[in-house]
């Protein structure tokens, strides 16, 4: 067994090394080592939707239409080369703050797997929070269960949690998502009404990956801009807007007592305080410290050697025969160890 999952670690790795998209984390290598499969993937400075979910809650549905229109344009890429992500959720959709900061890349197609995978027992594979019901339900995956795994995160990036409940409750979540029951929304927007078509229970009733790709690029767009600006683009926030994955939580600003002021992603004027998490700026230099540590320098260990002349050595050595001469008699007398050592210590 451990072997069949080794070979098919790297089959299915050098298939998602294949997949070349702007909008996914490259996988360069797959080879064994001490026969243990290793995966060399592209290094991505980024912020998870998960972690700024966590700064903001939800995001606008503007920003969360650019957002999963990027995705669906990814999967479908991997889709058309006849693989399935089978794991899409906040946690794999990463925002970079590098060189190329608000970029949409979606990670985890190093464990992808071919559409016609066979996996035994082991059908069930992805994150409780976002599984299609089909997928649940042990059912072999499909296109239309990523496309189900999307509009879940997609969800959650709207209204906070996962369309099955709080990430607190497994068991819920799993018997939510074997029936298909999702939680109704708190908002109806033209996204959201994207989403839920997305999130049907049958898998036959949710639109293609194309389909929900050109639906929510569409709303991105408006009529500022085209489809395949939105598509290419770093995501979009209004002017004088943080974007949410550049907000600090409320234990940064507890500690250092300074709270970020409001920026916009084009805004190259930024306080060192409130440099985003996705910004390449450096900021100021920090300001000199009032007292500078100061490096431990140990003291010397001080030893005192005591020199004797011959003579003084021949009594010494004298001495200390006696001693083990006079504790040897006491032993044969059958006095305690105790009172032998107490001589001996006395007379060294």
């Amino acid at each position: 067994m451990v072997a069949a999952a080794r070979r098919r670690a790297l089959r299915d790795g050098s298939a998602a090394a294949r997949l070349s998209h702007p909008n996914i984390v490259t996988l360069y290598d797959v080879a064994l080592d001490n026969d243990e499969p290793w995966m060399v993937m592209e290094y991505v400075p980024s912020v998870g939707l998960n972690q700024a979910l966590e700064l903001s809650t939800r995001l606008t549905p503007m920003l969360v239409a650019q957002l999963g229109a990027q995705v669906a344009d990814a999967l479908e890429t991997a889709h058309r080369a006849g693989l399935l992500h089978r794991d899409i959720q906040p946690g794999n959709v990463l925002i970079t703050n590098g060189r190329s900061p608000g970029r949409v890349k979606l990670a985890g197609f190093g464990l992808a797997h071919p559409a016609d995978a066979e996996f035994g027992h082991l059908n069930v594979i992805g994150t409780p929070g976002f599984l299609a019901p089909e997928v649940a339900r042990g059912e072999d995956a499909s296109p239309a269960s990523d496309v189900f795994s999307l509009g879940a995160t997609l969800y959650a990036a709207l209204e906070g949690c996962s369309p099955y409940g709080p990430s607190d409750d497994l068991v819920g979540q799993l018997n939510h998502a074997v029936s298909g029951t999702i939680r109704r929304p708190r908002r109806h927007d033209p996204v959201m009404d994207v989403v839920l078509r997305m999130l049907a229970a049958d898998a036959t009733e949710r639109p293609t990956m194309v389909a929900a790709r050109n639906a929510l690029a569409r709303i991105a767009a408006g009529e500022d801009s085209g489809v395949a600006f939105i598509l290419s683009a770093p995501l979009q926030v209004a002017p004088g807007e943080t974007p949410p994955w550049q907000r600090r939580s409320a234990v940064d600003v507890s500690r250092t007592g300074v709270a970020p002021r409001p920026s916009s992603i084009v805004s190259a004027r930024r306080s060192p305080q409130s440099a985003p998490l996705w910004s390449n700026s450096t900021g100021s230099p920090a300001p000199e410290p009032r007292f500078k540590p100061q490096p431990f320098v140990p003291e010397p260990e001080v030893v005192v050697y005591t020199e004797y002349d011959d003579e003084e050595l021949a009594d010494l050595m004298s001495t200390r025969k006696l001693s083990l001469i006079v504790a040897l008699m006491l032993l044969t007398l059958g006095l305690s160890a105790t009172i032998i050592i107490g001589i001996i210590v006395s007379q060294i």
